[in-house]
């Protein structure tokens, strides 16, 4: 009974032991996280434009850019991944502590068929108690927020693993690994080059979370405004049954929708992170041309 003793007490020494190292793997290398854990800490920050939408938008839209043609104060929420669902809960725990935006300028991507259900661990074990009782009644029905799954995620060695791996790619590229963040606003210089053909891929929306989050910031009288940013060439020839998609978002859009994704040869090689991701060049490029859309939207 001893041994097993010393044995328990020594494994869950190096569960808690490496658990803290992968965590702190995470917010060093995975870009994802600490995004998340800096959207959390908002208090009392009072924007103006929030801008929101997966990495997409999160990479392409610069608030220094935006804020020196309006004179406003933004943030970029944006989160790699984040889906639409994911991205109302966000908004719905920044405004407990935070006034309200003027405008909300959300990037849709409309290359997906189906956007995912389940919450980040970091969100769903820290947003405000009614926020998680919200999404518990709303869409916590998914399996990855039921039985195991769930309680493994509590434990930082799983709920970190993929740390690891961002840890390694490092060492081997640390070149292209490399980014910092400005007011949400992921900065990297990175070039990749863009294939100039890809596999055929489905547009796609996921119409009911839209809804969701177009009636809610209805609800708090939030100017929305829908855009999608550019994606390569290559990946716009790849990409069928995108005019559907597009019809969705105008018909439930609030203030209208904006797709700049076009005359998509403006934006140089040297601009593309990937297919639909821009380094710090082109997003300054887009965010100069958004920041003139914008002045007939908001105005200081």
């Amino acid at each position: 009974m001893k041994k097993l003793a010393t044995f328990t007490i020594i494994l869950i020494a190096l569960v808690i032991g490496f658990g803290e190292l992968f965590r702190t793997l995470a917010l060093r290398f995975d870009p994802n996280e600490p995004k998340a854990v800096g959207v959390l800490q908002l208090k009392n920050q009072d924007y103006d434009i929030i801008f929101m939408g997966n990495s997409v938008a999160q990479q392409g839209i610069n608030p220094a850019i935006i804020d020196s043609h309006l004179g406003s104060s933004s943030f970029n929420m944006a989160i790699g991944g984040g889906s639409i669902y994911e991205n109302e809960l966000m908004l719905r725990n920044y405004l407990i502590s935070n006034k309200k935006p003027d405008l909300i300028v959300y990037g849709m991507f409309v290359n997906e068929v189906r956007w995912g259900e389940n919450l980040r661990p970091t969100f769903r074990y820290n947003f405000d108690k009614k926020v998680r009782k919200h999404y518990r009644n709303v869409a916590g029905k998914s399996p990855a927020d039921r039985g195991l799954i769930k309680h493994l995620d509590r434990i930082p060695l799983y709920r970190y693993r993929t740390a690891l791996e961002h840890g390694l790619k490092f060492v081997i590229d640390p070149e292209n690994r490399t980014y910092t963040y400005f007011k949400g606003f992921l900065r990297t210089t990175v070039c990749g080059k863009v294939p100039k053909k890809l596999p055929l891929h489905e547009a796609g929306i996921n119409e009911q979370a839209y809804q969701s989050y177009m009636d809610f910031t209805k609800s708090e009288g939030i100017d929305t405004l829908i855009i999608e940013l550019p994606n390569s060439q290559s990946f716009n020839t790849a990409t069928t049954g995108r005019e559907a998609v597009l019809e969705i978002i105008r018909a439930k859009s609030d203030l209208g929708f904006i797709s700049f994704n076009e005359n998509v040869e403006q934006y140089s090689s040297e601009m593309w992170v990937g297919i639909n991701h821009f380094n710090i060049k082109g997003a300054d490029r887009f965010s100069k041309i958004l920041a003139n859309t914008l002045m007939g939207y908001y105005k200081k």
